[in-house]
């Protein structure tokens, strides 16, 4: 099975168009795209979060917009699908939350889950991370190297 991926980074201001046109073309053939709120806005150049979900829902099958504090967007076929709750937390460090949400989504929807339920999952992630200091949850008993 092969995988495409495409990594994006926030940069402050706005996207001028050809910035905007250059990502979507090069966001072909992914399956599953996974931006912040931030991100979400800054590569199609919208100010709406929902808005900017259902266009990269246009070039992308899947779009899951994390929002933090806020839940997460399930958008596909051009229309916000789903809006789904974020887990009540009490944050203390965002270190790692956006992997833990994206590592728990990729995780469920691989076993099988839906794509709103999956959400689910990285939210309650994402929620878990924000709780500790630093990007690495404590090891369970008998997971980390060297335990057989």
């Amino acid at each position: 099975m092969g995988c495409r991926s495409v990594w994006t980074r926030r940069r402050p201001g706005s996207s001028p168009s050809w910035a905007v046109d250059r990502f979507l073309g090069l966001v072909e053939g992914v399956d599953v795209l996974l931006p912040s709120r931030d991100e979400a806005c800054l590569l199609t150049g919208l100010p709406d979060v929902a808005d900017a979900a259902a266009k990269l829902s246009r070039h992308v099958p899947l779009v899951i917009v994390k929002q933090g504090a806020k839940g997460a967007l399930v958008a596909r076929s051009g229309t916000v699908g789903a809006r789904v709750a974020a887990v009540t937390a009490a944050p203390r460090d965002s270190t790692g939350a956006g992997d833990a949400f994206t590592g728990a989504f990729l995780a469920a929807l691989l076993a099988g889950a839906e794509a709103e339920e999956a959400t689910a999952a990285g939210c309650r992630a994402g929620a878990r991370a924000v709780e500790r200091v630093g990007g690495r949850p404590p090891r369970a008993a008998g997971r980390g190297p060297g335990d057989g």
